[in-house]
C-alpha cells in the first residue's frame, strides 16, 4: 500500500458514491459476502510528504528548491538531464545509500521527517482543516498513546454548511462511535402556508394549460384553413384538366371529320378532271385506246 513500508495490504478499499449507503455500511460495521460477515471500517489516508522533484527531500517543492541545479535521479542520484539513460540504472538512495529510490519511505530522511511531521500534527490537530482526519501508520504511533487518527474538532466559522458538518463529525478514536446519519430537514411552514402555496402553483398550472389549449386551437384552425384552400385548389385544378381533355378530344374529332371531307371531295373532283381530259384526248385522236382506262 501506498504511503507503508510494506507494499502488501490485508484490507479491500471501497469507494462509494452514495452518502446515504456510505454511512448506512459504517453504522451497521458488517458488510456480508458469499456468506461471510466482514468488519467495515472508514478508510482514511495516511499523512503524505512533500518530496521535491529536483533534489528528492522532502519539505519543499522543486520550484523552492535550493539544494540542487539540477534535477537528480530518484533512482541512482545522478543528473537526470538525460532520461533515457536512467530508466534502467541501479537503484541506491542518494540519501542514505540503501537499495531503495530516494523518495521511498524506506529512506530513514523520508521516514524521519514524516515522523516529525505526524508528531507536530499530533501537537497542533488545530492546523488540520476542519473536520479533516489522518490516519497514523503503526510504525509512528506512539507506544502509550493508542490513538491511530489525528483530527481536528474546529469547526467553520460561519455559512450553511456549519450545521451539516456538525452533524456528520463524530471521534473515529472510539471504537464505539459511528457516524449518524443525517437528521430529517424540518421547516417552520405552516400546513395553510404549504397549502396556500400548492393553491397558486395549481392555478398557474391551470393558467398555462388553458394558454397552451387556445394556442393549440389556434393552430387548428389556421391548418383546417389551409387544408381547405389546398383541396379548393386541387379540384379547380382538376376541373380545368377535364375542360381541357373534353376541348381537344373535340377538336380531335373535327379535324378527323374536315380531314375526311376534304380528302373525299379533292379525290372526286381530281376524278373527274382526268376522266374529261382523257375523253378529250380520245376525241381528238380519234383512237380506242382509253376506252379501257375511261371505263
Amino acid at each position: 500500500m501506498h504511503g507503508t513500508k510494506s507494499e502488501y495490504t490485508r484490507h479491500v478499499k471501497i469507494e462509494m458514491l452514495n452518502r446515504r449507503e456510505y454511512e448506512s455500511l459504517l453504522n451497521s460495521g458488517k458488510v456480508n459476502l458469499m456468506d461471510d460477515s466482514y468488519e467495515v471500517n472508514e478508510f482514511l489516508p495516511a499523512p503524505k510528504v512533500l518530496i521535491c522533484g529536483r533534489c528528492n527531500r522532502p519539505g519543499h517543492t522543486k520550484k523552492y528548491c535550493q539544494s540542487s541545479a539540477f534535477d537528480i535521479c530518484r533512482r541512482c542520484g545522478g543528473d537526470r538531464t538525460n532520461i533515457q539513460a536512467h530508466k534502467s540504472c541501479i537503484v541506491k538512495c542518494h540519501h542514505c545509500g540503501g537499495e531503495h529510490e530516494a523518495t521511498s519511505y524506506k529512506c530513514p530522511l523520508i521516514s524521519d521527517f514524516r515522523r516529525e511531521l505526524i508528531k507536530q500534527l499530533k501537537n497542533h490537530p488545530e492546523r488540520l482543516p476542519p473536520q479533516v482526519q489522518l490516519f497514523i501508520p503503526s510504525d509512528y504511533r506512539n507506544k502509550k498513546d493508542e490513538a491511530r487518527t489525528i483530527f481536528s474538532s474546529r469547526q467553520y466559522d460561519s455559512g450553511p454548511y456549519q450545521k451539516s458538518v456538525n452533524q456528520n463529525y463524530y471521534d473515529r478514536n472510539d471504537s464505539q462511535a459511528r457516524p449518524s446519519v443525517a437528521p430529517a430537514i424540518t421547516t417552520d411552514t405552516t400546513s395553510a402556508s404549504i397549502q396556500s402555496e400548492l393553491n397558486e402553483k395549481i392555478k398557474s398550472l391551470a393558467k398555462r394549460l388553458e394558454d397552451v389549449e387556445k394556442s393549440h386551437a389556434a393552430e387548428k384552425e389556421i391548418i383546417n384553413l389551409k387544408y381547405k384552400s389546398h383541396i379548393a385548389a386541387i379540384n379547380q385544378a382538376w376541373v380545368l384538366m377535364e375542360q381541357g381533355y373534353e376541348i381537344q378530344r373535340k377538336m380531335i374529332s373535327k379535324t378527323n371529320v374536315a380531314v375526311s371531307e376534304i380528302m373525299f371531295d379533292t379525290g372526286l373532283l381530281v376524278t373527274e378532271d382526268i376522266y374529261t381530259t382523257v375523253k378529250n384526248i380520245k376525241t381528238a385522236l380519234g383512237s380506242t385506246e382509253f376506252d379501257q382506262t375511261i371505263q
